[in-house]
This record gives C-alpha cells, sequence and structure tokens, in this order.
C-alpha cells in the first residue's frame, strides 16, 4: 500500500510505493513507441499518467496510534510520464529546436495543470537516462511527480537562499551566476536568458547546472524567447555530455523550480531561481562512481575530479559536439 512515512531525525517524508514491484520490463518491445498498442499512432511530445505511480490522489494513509513517533500520511500527488518524441533512439540534442520547445510547453503546461491541486506542494520535473541510474525503458522520456510535501533536498536550497537573502539581500543563485560568469573557468555556454556552468561545488564529475540569467520561479514565468533559449541550451549541454565519451552518458536531470501552495515560501519570488541540475554517474568511460559510505551514509559527498578540470572537458567535448552539428 502505498503511503508515506515521517521520519523524524530527518525531518522529511519517506515514500512507500509497494505497487512498483509490479512494473513489467519490457526486453523486446517499447510501450512508448507509435504501433505498440498503448499509446496514440501519432504525437510529438505527449504526457501519459504513470501506470504504476509513487503518488496518486486515491492513496491513503494507513491507520495509526496518534501518540506513537511512527506518523504516516497519505501519498497524495500526482505522477506523469512525458514522452519526448516517437523516435525510440532519439536524444535530446537529436531534437530540433523547435520540438524541444514543445517540449518545455508540455513541462509547462502539465506544471500548470497539477498545480491546480492544492494538496500538492512541490512539482518536479526530471529525466532518468540510462540504466544505471533505473530507467527501466530506453524510449526518450522523462517525468513529472507532484509531491504533497517539499522534499528535502529542495527544502534545504530554499532554506539556504531564504536565510542569504535575509543577510545580503541578494539573491543566491543569481549570486553564484554572476560570480561563476566572473571567473569563467567552469562556464561550458550561455546564450542571453541562461548560462551553463559546473559550479565550484560541484558534487559530480561533468555535474553541469543550467540557470536562468533572471529571477525566475516557474517554467510558466518565462517568455518565448527564454523558452528557445532554454531549448538551445538543452539540446547543447546534452550533446557535449555525450560527446565527452562519445557515447550515451547515463544521468539524472532535475529541474529545480519554486513550491507551490506554500505559506513558508510564499515570499521565494524574491530570493529563489529555477535551474537544472545535471548528475552524471559515470567517473571515467567504463565506470559507475556508485554512493559509498560517505555519500549514502552521511550525505558528504566526494567527487573525484576539480570542477575546473570537469568544465575544460566538457568545454572541449561542446566544440566537438558544436562542429559535428554544422
Amino acid at each position: 500500500m502505498n503511503h508515506l512515512r515521517w521520519n523524524p531525525l530527518l525531518k522529511t517524508y519517506t515514500l512507500i510505493a509497494t505497487n512498483r514491484t509490479e512494473r513489467p520490463i519490457f526486453p523486446d518491445e517499447c510501450p512508448f513507441c507509435p504501433g505498440s498498442g498503448k499509446i496514440k499512432e501519432t504525437y510529438d511530445v505527449l504526457s501519459l499518467p504513470n501506470e504504476f505511480p509513487v503518488l496518486s490522489p486515491k492513496f491513503n494513509a494507513p491507520i495509526q496510534e496518534t501518540e506513537s513517533l511512527f506518523k504516516s500520511g497519505s501519498s497524495n500527488g500526482q505522477c506523469e510520464v512525458i514522452l519526448y518524441s516517437p523516435d525510440h533512439f532519439a536524444t535530446l540534442y537529436d531534437l530540433e529546436n523547435q520540438h524541444i520547445e514543445k517540449l518545455i510547453k508540455l513541462w509547462r503546461d502539465r506544471c500548470n495543470e497539477m498545480s491546480k491541486d492544492h494538496s500538492i506542494r512541490y512539482i518536479h520535473i526530471f529525466e532518468n537516462r540510462g540504466q544505471e541510474v533505473g530507467s527501466s525503458i530506453h524510449h526518450p522520456h522523462g517525468q513529472i511527480y507532484g509531491y504533497p510535501f517539499i522534499p528535502l533536498k529542495l527544502k534545504t536550497e530554499l532554506d539556504s537562499c531564504k536565510e542569504h537573502f535575509l543577510q545580503t539581500n541578494k539573491n543566491l543563485i543569481l549570486e553564484l551566476n554572476e560570480q561563476e560568469e566572473r571567473d569563467q573557468k567552469r562556464i561550458i555556454t550561455s546564450n542571453n536568458s541562461f548560462l551553463a556552468y559546473i559550479p565550484y561545488f560541484s558534487e559530480h564529475p561533468l555535474g553541469v547546472f543550467i540557470s536562468s540569467r533572471r529571477q525566475k520561479n516557474f517554467l510558466a514565468d518565462f517568455t518565448n524567447e527564454e523558452i528557445t533559449d532554454l531549448a538551445t541550451i538543452l539540446k547543447d549541454v546534452t550533446g557535449a555530455l555525450d560527446a565527452v565519451y562519445k557515447k550515451p552518458l547515463p544521468y539524472t536531470m532535475s529541474i529545480h523550480q519554486a513550491p507551490i501552495h506554500s505559506k513558508e515560501y510564499s515570499d521565494c519570488k524574491n530570493y529563489y531561481s529555477l535551474h537544472i541540475e545535471f548528475s552524471p554517474v559515470l567517473k571515467d568511460a567504463s565506470n559507475v562512481k556508485f554512493h559509498g559510505g560517505s555519500e549514502m551514509g552521511a550525505w558528504a559527498n566526494i567527487s573525484s575530479q576539480l570542477a575546473e578540470e570537469s568544465a575544460k572537458v566538457l568545454r572541449d567535448a561542446f566544440r566537438i559536439f558544436k562542429k559535428a552539428e554544422r
């Protein structure tokens, strides 16, 4: 039975999703390809309800003792799958810019629709790419989760940004952008609306950020010009990542937006800004960087490469990608 369990040590919820054990494996067929009989025959980009959701309006909390430390909650929320293309072998950078713009607008529109559910507090857009990060279907796709709470990583980011704003009256994420642009050592590419860089404190080799130059809370805040620029830089960054080892790089991509329906962070337009984080999981061409005792046990992340070195590798790969694109 799917529900939430409160962790009083970390002050966050663990999501219990027993239905995930029922997910099928598709070794010889793809349910996301046109002609599979499971989806519409033609599409450019497409949203689908997740058939094995972690979160759903139908999930109720189990009965619990009121005096117990063991508290549970309902896994009320939404989970959707977003198909990037009907082409089973396409990557983001294979797609035309206008196609990626359609994808971004679909992300935006589904977030707007999810935000109508007042039980949802945070909407997370993400992509797991490759078996190394748990993707069970090769077809290009991502997901959107609407959580009934603000996940701990995002809450920590928000608290840090709010504290910085109260101390300095400045937006921490925009300040990071400005310092990275001044320094230039870790910048990969940029355009009028976005910067792509490996941050000074990167937890992952090749752990690139895409950050808005302007203060924006949500995808819905972007102009059409900014959506075009985001499509361009997404294409460039994902192309560069695959050019590093000349093969598809497994990663998790996460879009960090502001929370919704939150009294605690109702003022976050002053101090938070949308950015995209890539977390590649290879430490070299053939070895996965597994999280070990320090990362898993203490949340003290270890990166095996300086951000400056990683940025040079990725800039070189970016030039190779752009040259091949011509």
